[in-house]
């Protein structure tokens, strides 16, 4: 399968990114590639306790 060039001024489908494959994560907004960041150990456990004060309410 394969991987989008980030650089390029192509527009992609979403049949496009269904053939992606590969560790990165990918976002497609309007046509745009994006490669995702992994989430930091920080923003993890900022997300767990906003969970569970959501939760808690």
């Amino acid at each position: 399968m394969a991987q989008p060039l980030l650089d390029s001024k192509q527009i992609y489908t979403y049949e496009d990114y269904l053939t992606w494959d590969g560790d990165v994560r990918y976002e497609l907004i309007d046509g745009v590639v994006n490669a995702m960041a992994t989430p930091s150990g920080y923003h993890q456990r900022i997300l767990i306790n906003l969970t569970v004060q959501l939760e808690l309410f």
